[in-house]
């Protein structure tokens, strides 16, 4: 059973960005409100950890042809270094 406010896990979702097939400027603006709607609908239901689109690979498919599945099963890359408090106090003096 998964609700809100009944202590249920939270469902750990991925939703990619839609690809837009065209060069159609109307159709650019609603794809880009489609995809924000969809992501913040699915955010704001309670009942979904949506994952960050920052670890989605770069390239989108729009077909499923276009599915890199070694992609998406990779780790996501990491910086070349990580910010520390160390750092931060070196900086700041």
């Amino acid at each position: 059973r998964t609700g809100t406010n009944l202590g249920a896990q939270k469902i750990r979702l991925a939703a990619a960005d839609f690809k837009m097939v065209g060069n159609d400027a109307a159709l650019s603006n609603a794809q880009l409100t489609f995809n924000q709607v969809l992501f913040s609908d699915l955010t704001n239901a309670g009942i979904f950890d949506m994952v960050s689109k920052s670890l989605a690979p770069p390239v989108m498919p729009g077909s499923p042809q276009e599915i890199n599945l070694a992609q998406w099963n990779a780790p996501p890359p990491t910086p070349p270094w990580w910010p520390s408090a160390r750092s931060a106090c070196r900086t700041a003096a």
